[in-house]
């Protein structure tokens, strides 16, 4: 079973990719239910932005980077989007150490 087109949208919006890309990718049945239970808790925590730490670690800005990798991984995508890495290669600039 497909994705629907809400969750086409979940899927574009989580891997930043546009939706063209999202639907261009055959999913088995097992990587579609991966990505919807991504989804849900990607709705669940969008856009919440709190981040308690003790015990337990309720960083919600991690979760959703750890969403993000997973459910890009899953459609083959590399870990970052050229939305975010831009087009071509990056250079550190060369600063000598004394």
């Amino acid at each position: 079973m497909p994705l629907t087109a809400t969750e086409e949208v979940t899927a574009a919006e989580i891997t930043l990719e546009p939706l063209a890309v999202i639907q261009a990718i055959t999913l088995t049945a097992e990587q579609v239910v991966a990505v919807q239970d991504d989804i849900l808790t990607w709705e669940l925590i969008r856009d919440s932005h709190v981040r308690l730490t003790g015990e337990v670690d309720f960083d919600n800005e991690r979760k959703r980077q750890a969403i993000r990798a997973r459910v890009r991984k899953i459609f083959g995508l590399p870990l970052y989007s050229e939305e975010i890495t831009g087009s071509g290669s990056y250079v550190l600039p060369n600063i000598p150490v004394f």
